[in-house]
């Protein structure tokens, strides 16, 4: 498996207690929300870090 492919979770930096989803590789892109979608950013200001931060929530089973 590539390490461009890999993601670790990492506390969030808008939210230490949510999670925020790391580049493996590239430790300085964050997976971020913006308009609905999912992309790989580097964060450099606040709504960056909100946007890269996530709660978990329990399923629907």
């Amino acid at each position: 498996m590539s390490d461009e492919a890999t993601f670790v979770i990492t506390p969030g930096p808008a939210d230490r207690t949510w999670i925020s989803i790391r580049s493996y590789d590239n430790p300085d892109l964050y997976l971020r929300h913006q308009d609905s979608h999912l992309y790989a950013h580097h964060i450099t200001d606040s709504p960056g870090r909100q946007d890269a931060t996530f709660r978990i929530c329990p399923g629907f089973a």
